[in-house]
This record gives structure tokens, sequence and C-alpha cells, in this order.
């Protein structure tokens, strides 16, 4: 089986009244999330092949069930909204909240995780959405960082719905759980085991590995199972290791985490208790008191943001190359590849194609006022002081990011943040193509097939075609990586590239480092729209 699926191989996407596609901004094993258009909004739109489900196992009834959970839970601010589903001979579909601001966990840096205010800000948002989600009867069943959105204000969004189940009936029936749902490394002991689990119970365990990881920028085991020996030392310690990360954490939120991840479900602290800790109920310097949204999305995104680094240090890049030991190993270009629809369809340059805080649409009226002011200054320049992305690959200081950010956010255009898996560059497109493909091999993720950048470079001789080239293997906690690294030409008229790091399947720390690894490797070919940079994309 192909590892991947052109878009345009499928059958036509459904036309939808007054709703019009706008960028892909997800892909998976049998459909995309685009961006739309709809009366004057952006929403997300969920696509799913109907053939290619049905191979899985996802029906019709499957698919709309997940949209009645959904729009079951819609009422809590830190839920991602139903707005619409439907589905023709060939598609279903669910339009939703668009997170304008993409997912959190690719805004978190790997082993360092976040200040502990943000984490208290976005634990208790996420709590309370929880809490709202048991009330009603649903449990999510799959709470992780994957599924973790922000807004164009920063709050958080739970979404995607597919695994929740409803475990209590309207007069508080209660039915246990029998099939495993979810990631090995946020599933409670009970269902690792694949034993019958209560999935309020299960829920709670989630979210308390997701403050683990805020607070850490790691999991703490593989699997909460007696067979990993890191959870093994957590049980023998009685919840309490004495090893990094746990002892750099407080004394409150520790206490939390002990009450939270306990082995027995009966154990657990419930979502309502957990609310009402000390730790929990405490004042945040970014929340509404009122309504326990963000009041300051400008500070708290420049916070969130002012932490994250790339080294592309002379050390830091001859450790790498120089050791034979990285967090991907060799076997992964061996896994078996999964079926993946990647978008073909869309074309390369975008002129900074995203949505401005307003929700107003980039229009081809901006496109040309756009285009007569770039005869005045360079193109490229001009890109990138926009793109918030390239302040990773900087060496200014944590408060003189946090700076720039806010220009850019509060600056007229206004633009946000869906991801900062990406970097630009003005290297020739055979150069950066032989710099990605290279690292990959090195990393033991491209295939034989795949391995060839002189290759790669001859089948794409047309540079305004975009160009994906596939990342399918597992990560150092054995899980699934699967994605591309695409590259694009990122305005019109420039030479100016842009290379995205197109996470499919995996865990958003992992594959931050992966792009963190990636990106020291082809430091040469990055452009960080400094103007002591070249243009030819040299120091």
């Amino acid at each position: 089986m192909s590892y991947s699926i052109q878009l345009s191989q499928l059958e036509p996407l459904p036309r939808l009244p007054n709703l019009r596609f706008g960028k892909t901004i997800g892909h998976g094993s049998f459909g995309i999330v685009k961006s739309a258009s709809v009366s004057g909004s952006i929403v997300a739109v969920k696509l799913v092949n109907r053939r290619m489900a049905l191979k899985q196992g996802v029906t019709a009834e499957t698919f709309g069930r997940e949209a009645i959970i959904q729009q079951k839970c819609s009422k809590h601010p830190n839920v991602a909204k139903y707005v619409d589903c439907g589905y023709d001979d060939s598609w279903f579909w669910l339009a939703m909240e668009f997170g304008a601001n993409g997912d959190l966990f690719d805004k978190i840096e790997p082993d360092k995780g976040v200040d502990e205010e943000i984490a208290h800000f976005y634990f208790k948002q996420l709590v309370s959405a929880t809490n709202y989600i048991h009330s009603i009867g649903v449990a999510h069943r799959d709470i992780k960082p994957e599924n973790i959105l922000l807004d164009k204000r920063g709050n958080l969004k739970l979404t995607d719905f597919g695994l929740a189940t409803v475990y209590k009936s309207s007069k508080g029936a209660r039915r246990m759980a029998n099939t495993p749902c979810g990631s090995p490394p946020y599933l409670a002991p009970e269902v690792a085991e694949g034993l019958g689990y209560d999935p309020e119970k299960s829920d709670v365990w989630s979210i308390g590995i997701v403050l683990f990881v805020l607070l850490s920028g790691q999991t703490p085991w593989e699997m909460a199972h007696e067979t990993d020996p890191d959870f093994r030392d957590y049980l023998d310690s009685k919840g309490t290791p004495l090893t990094p990360p746990w002892n750099s954490f407080g004394i409150g939120v520790t206490s939390l985490l002990r009450s939270v991840l306990k082995r027995g479900a009966d154990q657990r602290l419930a979502v309502d208790a957990i609310l009402k800790h000390h730790w929990t109920a405490k004042k945040n310097f970014f929340e509404n008191p009122e309504n326990g949204q963000c009041k300051d999305p400008y500070t708290l995104t420049a916070t969130l943001l002012g932490n994250l680094r790339v080294s592309l240090s002379d050390d830091e890049f001859n450790h790498i190359t120089k050791s034979t030991q990285h967090s991907f190993t060799s076997h992964m270009a061996k896994s078996q590849p999964d079926v993946v629809v990647v978008d073909d369809e869309e074309d390369g340059a975008d002129g900074f194609h995203a949505v401005s805080a307003t929700q107003r649409e980039y229009t081809e009226h901006d496109r040309k006022r756009l285009r007569l002011k770039l005869h005045e200054e360079d193109k490229a320049m001009a890109y990138a002081v926009r793109d918030p992305a390239v302040l990773q690959f900087r060496d200014g200081g944590k408060l003189e990011t946090r700076q720039k950010i806010e220009e850019m956010l509060k600056g007229p255009n206004k633009m946000l943040v869906q991801s900062l898996t990406h970097f630009l560059s003005l290297l020739p497109l055979g150069s950066l193509l032989k710099l990605i493909v290279d690292s990959l091999n090195k990393l033991g993720l491209l295939s034989d097939r795949e391995a060839d950048a002189e290759e790669w470079i001859d089948n794409h001789d047309n540079s305004d075609v975009a160009i994906n080239i596939p990342v399918n293997g597992k990560d150092r906690c054995n899980m699934r990586m699967i994605g591309f690294i695409r590259v694009s030409r990122a305005v019109e008229g420039s030479d100016l590239r842009k290379v995205e790091f197109c996470k499919v399947r995996a865990d958003p720390l992992e594959w931050r480092r992966f792009f963190k690894l990636v990106s020291l490797m082809c430091r040469d070919g990055i452009y960080t729209g400094e103007k002591s940079q070249s243009q030819d994309g040299y120091d």
C-alpha cells in the first residue's frame, strides 16, 4: 500500500452552500481538515472520505455519533463548538470552531515545558471543560495534546470527539467501558491493562498526564503499565519520585498530581474536586475571574512563544553531526507505512496564508496592495517580519523576543500563530532539498526509495510546485510519527521558500523535537529575516 494518497486522486470535495474552502490545516488516514469561510466567519471542516473510512470500520453511524456528541458538548467555552455536519456519496464532513492559534503543544518546548502560571491557566480551562462534559454524561476518552487547540484569543479548545462515549444517562445511571481508547502515554493503568474501566476516571488520569507534560515538556512514562520502568519507579516511590522533573515541581502542583495519578481509579480525585484543589483554585494572572477565559491574549501568547528556541550554535551542530545516537533511530525507516491523505491541490505561494485576528479573509485586494508595496522593499524581509516563527532562531533574550511577538500580534496585520514548526530559506531549491533529504537520511527516516537527494532534485525541477517529503517511523517513546515536510514558495515573485513540518500522527512534543533537530542540521539554509543575512541565505 502506498504511503500517501493525493487529494487529487480522490473524489471531488463536496460543494457546500455558502462555504468556500481555504488552506488545509490537517491531514489524516482517510481525510483532511480545511479552514473555510462561511457567512463572514472562519470555521474548520473535517472531511472524511467514505470509501477509505469504511475500510477502517468508520461508518455513517460512527461519524454521526461523533457529530452528535460534539454538538451536545458545545455549550462550554473551552470545547470546540459544533457548527454543522453532512455527507454526500463520497464524503462525510463536520464543520466546527476554528482553532485559529493552532495546537497548544506546538508552542511548548520539549523537556522544558511552560511557566507554572501558563500551565495553571490552561489546566484550569481543561478541567473546566472536562467537568462540563462529564456533567452531561459524556467522557472524551482521548484527552491528549493533539486534541487541544487554541482560539484567536489564546483560550484552550478541547476537540476531536471521535472516541467519546455517553456513559451516564440523564437519570444518573452509569455504565463501564470496555474498548481501550487513547494514546499509550495518556492511558490510565486500567485501560492499559485491558480491563473494563470507568471512562470518567480514565479522563481524570489523562488530564493529570497533560498537566505533567505542560510543566515538564515530556511524558512521565511510555505507558502506565508495570512493565514500564518509569511507571514502576513511580509506584515504588508511592507517587513521590525524587528524580527530575518530579523534583522540580512546586509543592502545590505535586500534591495535585499525586491525588490525580492514583493507580486505583476509585482513589483518584473527582473532576469537581480537582477544581476545588488549592492549586487549581488559586487566582491566575491571565484569567478573567468572571468567565475563566483569557483577559490579555497578547501577553499570554507572547509569554508562551517567547520561551521557544531552536539553537543553531556550532556546539549544538557539532554535537548532533558527530553523534550516532538521536531521539529517532534508524529502524524507523523500516516501519510499515500508513496511508495518509495529502493535499496536492494547494499552490506554493500563499502570501502568508493565514487568517487575521479579526477573522477577516485575506482577499485579492490585499494581495494587490502587498505586491505594490513589495516593489519598494525586500520581499523576503517583508514576509519574515510578519512571521513569529523566525524569532525562535534568533539569539535575542526572552524579554526581547516577547516584545517583538507582542508587536507582531498587535500590528496592523494581527497575524495569528497557526504553527511554529517551519522555517524560511533563500537557498536555491536544489540545495535546500539536498539539505533536507540528507538530514532525514542521517536520522534514518527515509526508505531506500526516497533516500536519493539527487532524484528528489531531478523530479522537482518545477520550483513553483509544492514538494512533500514523507516522514514515517517511530519516536524515542516508540510511538508512531507520521507526517511530511512541505517545501513551497512563500510569496509570489520571491525566491523565499517555506519549509513546513506537517504532522499527521505524532506526539506534538516529539514532532517539535524532530523539527528542531532537522532545523539544526539545515542551519545553513535558514533565513531569519535579520539584515545581517545576505540574499543567498548565508551569513
